[in-house]
C-alpha cells in the first residue's frame, strides 16, 4: 500500500506546474528519515564516513525500514523517460542511507530484503534513462550494497526454512534474487550509450566506473549462488537473465574474471542445463551461446585468459556429450542446443577436435571408427558450413548435427557416461 500511495503522490507531483520542486518535496522527508535511522544505528555518516561505534538497529525498527523502502520504491516507479533526470536528482540522495542501512541490519538479516528491493527498483527505473555519469553513480551505490550484503550472506550458513535467529533459506533466496536483478539492471546499461547530455571525457570515465562497479558486484555476488539455491527455477531464471545482460554489453569483462569465478559460472550453467524445467534449460543454452559468441569475438583479437578458456572447454565437453548422447530433451536440441554447440566450437576449435577424437577412439571396431570420423568431419563441412555464427550458417550446422545425431544415438555407437 505504501508503494502505491507514494507512486501516486509522485506521479501527481510530476504532473504539477513545478514538477521538480513538488517531487523533491515528497522525496526529501523519506531521505531525511532514512538518514535519521542510519544515525540512530551508528552507521555511515552522510558524508560517507563510518562512525566509530556501530550499535545496529533495534529489531522493532525493521517495520519502519520496510515502510521507508516502500516509499523509495514508489518514488522510483513513478519515473518516466521524460522526467528521469528530475526524479534522480531529487531521490538519489536516498541511495547512500539505504546502503548504510544494510550493515546495521546484521542482527535481523531478513529485514534487509526491503532495502535490496528498493535498490533493485531504483536501478530498474533509472539505469537506462540517465546520463552515463549519473548511471555510473547509481552503479557504484548498487555495487556497494551488493558487496556489503553478499559478504554477510556468505558468512551465514544455510539453515532451512524453519530456523529462528538466522536467515531462513527462503529469505536468502529472495535476497540473492534481488541482488541478481540489481546487477542485471546495471549490466543492461550499454556503456557506449552516453544518454542525455553524454559525451566527452567525463563519459569515458563514467563508462569505466560502470564497468568497475559491475566487476566488483560479480566478485561479491557469485560466491552467494550456492548449489542448494540452484534447485529453484525462479532464482536460476534471474541468474541467467543477469548473465545474459552482462554478456550483451560487457562480454569481455565477464571473460576477464579471475579464477575461480569462471569455474563458478560454468557450474551454475551446468546446473541450469540439468534443471527439470525446459524453459530454464533453454535459457541456459541461449546464455551459453552468448558466452561462446563473446569468447569467439574476443579470441579473434587476443588470447583468452586461461580461466575463460577452461570455462569454455568444460561447457563444450558438457554440451557436446549431452547433445550427442541424447540426454538433452528433444525440444532443447534444435535450435538452442545446436546454436550453443556451434558457438562453443567457434570459440574453442582445438577442444572440439579433442572431444571428437576421443569419441572416435572410443568406438570398438575399425568400421565404427571410420564412420565416426566421416560423421564428425561432415558436421563442419557438409552443406557449406563454416564457423560463422550468422543465422543461415547456424541453420546449416543444425541440419548437419541432425545427421550426426542419427549415428551417435544409435545402439552401435559407444558413448561415455555423462556424470
Amino acid at each position: 500500500a505504501n508503494i502505491l500511495l507514494q507512486e501516486a503522490l509522485a506521479r501527481a507531483a510530476l504532473a504539477s506546474a513545478q514538477p521538480a520542486a513538488a517531487y523533491a518535496a515528497i522525496a526529501e522527508p523519506v531521505t531525511a528519515s532514512l538518514r535519521a535511522m542510519v544515525a540512530a544505528g551508528g552507521g555511515g555518516a552522510p558524508n560517507g564516513k563510518q562512525r566509530s561505534a556501530r550499535v545496529g538497529l533495534h529489531p522493532a525498527a525493521a517495520s519502519e525500514v520496510a515502510g521507508l523502502c516502500a516509499c523509495v520504491r514508489g518514488l522510483t516507479r513513478a519515473t518516466t523517460r521524460h522526467d528521469a533526470q528530475t526524479c534522480f536528482a531529487a531521490a538519489s540522495a536516498a541511495l547512500e542511507p539505504l546502503v548504510c542501512l544494510l550493515p546495521l541490519l546484521e542482527s535481523e538479516p531478513s529485514a534487509s530484503t526491503p532495502v535490496l528491493r528498493a535498490l533493485r527498483d531504483a536501478a530498474g527505473a533509472w539505469m537506462g534513462l540517465l546520463s552515463l555519469d549519473a548511471a555510473a553513480h547509481l552503479a557504484r551505490a548498487c555495487a556497494a550494497a551488493v558487496a556489503t550484503h553478499a559478504q554477510l550472506l556468505c558468512a551465514l550458513p544455510m539453515v532451512g526454512d524453519q530456523a529462528t535467529g538466522l536467515l531462513p533459506d527462503r529469505d536468502r533466496s529472495k535476497q540473492v534474487r534481488a541482488m541478481l536483478d540489481i546487477v542485471a539492471h546495471v549490466a543492461s546499461r550499454d556503456p557506449a550509450d552516453g544518454g542525455p547530455g553524454g559525451g566527452g571525457g567525463a563519459s569515458v570515465a563514467a563508462a569505466h566506473q560502470l564497468g568497475e562497479a559491475l566487476s566488483a558486484s560479480l566478485h561479491a555476488l557469485l560466491p552467494c549462488v550456492v548449489p542448494p539455491l540452484l534447485c529453484e527455477a525462479k532464482l536460476l531464471r534471474g541468474y541467467l537473465h543477469m548473465l545474459s545482460a552482462l554478456l550483451e554489453s560487457h562480454g569481455s569483462r565477464v571473460l576477464a574474471l579471475p579464477a575461480p569465478l569462471p569455474a563458478a559460472i560454468g557450474g551454475h550453467l551446468i546446473a541450469a542445463l540439468a534443471h527439470h524445467e525446459l524453459a530454464v534449460g533453454g535459457a541456459a543454452l541461449d546464455t551459453v551461446f552468448q558466452l561462446a559468441r563473446s569468447a569467439a569475438l574476443c579470441a579473434a583479437q587476443a588470447e583468452l585468459p586461461a580461466a575463460a578458456a577452461e570455462l569454455l572447454a568444460g561447457l563444450l565437453q558438457r554440451v557436446g556429450l549431452a547433445l550427442l548422447g541424447g540426454s538433452l530433451h528433444p525440444e532443447l536440441v534444435d535450435p538452442p542446443g545446436g546454436n550453443a554447440l556451434l558457438a562453443l566450437i567457434a570459440a574453442a576449435p582445438h577442444r572440439w577436435h579433442e572431444v571428437a577424437s576421443s569419441l572416435v577412439e572410443l568406438q570398438p571396431t575399425a568400421e565404427g571408427k571410420q564412420a565416426a570420423t566421416l560423421a564428425f568431419g561432415a558436421l563442419l563441412t557438409a552443406r557449406g558450413v563454416s564457423r560463422s555464427l550468422a543465422k543461415p550458417n547456424r541453420v546449416k550446422f543444425r541440419a548437419n548435427l541432425a545427421d550426426l545425431l542419427r549415428l551417435t544415438r544409435s545402439a552401435r555407437f559407444a558413448m561415455p557416461r555423462l556424470e
